[in-house]
């Protein structure tokens, strides 16, 4: 295992994230390279907060291959808090199941 996937892997388990990709329906809450250096993810995010955290945080940008609109790319393992990653990952769920059809909302609240 190359050293960058290991260290993306044990950031991922860190952060409790998903190591899979979303099986509902193609909805992607987040976004990453396996081979990435450092590791990123792109994360949807409200178009308003998005330039905020674009102008506050260096290692914030514009979502790479995404709409740039809804969409920021955030590197992994800088001095971001663990805490705030979580909440922009949590941020990024919010947004994609906002716009999923009410019966899939509804059968995601219950989880």
């Amino acid at each position: 295992v190359p050293a960058r996937a290991a260290r993306s892997a044990a950031t991922r388990r860190r952060l409790r994230l998903p190591t899979r990709a979303p099986t509902w329906r193609a909805r992607a809450i987040v976004l990453t390279g396996l081979e990435g250096d450092p590791p990123y993810v792109n994360l949807k995010c409200d178009p308003e907060r998005a330039i905020e955290l674009r102008e506050e945080y260096e290692d914030i940008r514009p979502g790479w291959h995404m709409n740039k609109k809804h969409w920021n790319t955030v590197e992994f393992e800088t001095g971001l808090s663990d805490a705030f990653l979580c909440e922009l990952v949590y941020h990024s769920y919010d947004r994609v199941v906002k716009g999923l059809p009410k019966k899939m909302r509804e059968a995601l609240e219950g989880i």
